[in-house]
């Protein structure tokens, strides 16, 4: 099992290893990459867009960040993406992460000056995918359904 630890550690190496593509491709949104490195060496420190982008090369497979359209700015669009690792490996699986805080919006902005910003991610997970060939009875598990978004126009389907 990979620790949290090992995992900070591989980004900070792969960090300094491929530092001029990470500041070629990043810097103008975050900053100085040398600054964030000795920020990532401190264990329990926020993760930030260097330490996705590279982490998904650490873990070879593509990270599908989410950040909610709140105080959303237009250069925060970055935060929406799926970070690939470096064009010479081939994914071989994805994580999507969803930006958030512990904290409920109203207090949040109390807190930090009457804006919102997130202070941790969390994995979405797909719902699980059940097929015909799996040995489960249909009788102790339902099947997944995906939900239809519907248009309603006073209150009747469109």
């Amino acid at each position: 099992m990979v620790t949290t630890s090992e995992l900070r550690v591989r980004t900070v190496i792969e960090l300094v290893a491929n530092g001029a593509y990470y500041t070629r491709m990043y810097s103008q949104f975050i900053g100085p990459i040398d600054i964030a490195i000795k920020a990532i060496c401190k264990n329990y420190t926020y993760s930030e867009l260097y330490e996705i982008a590279a982490l998904c090369n650490v873990l070879r497979c593509n990270i599908r960040s989410i950040y909610p359209k709140i105080d959303f700015r237009e250069d925060m669009e970055i935060l929406n993406n799926i970070f690939k690792p470096i064009s010479t490996i081939i994914a071989s699986c994805g994580i999507t992460i969803f930006w958030s805080h512990v904290l409920n919006e109203t207090d949040v902005r109390a807190q930090n000056n009457m804006t919102w910003s997130p202070n941790h991610f969390v994995p979405l997970m797909s719902p699980p995918a059940f097929d015909d060939s799996d040995n489960i009875s249909d009788q102790s598990v339902s099947k997944v359904v995906t939900p239809e978004k519907r248009t309603f126009k006073n209150n009747a389907p469109m």
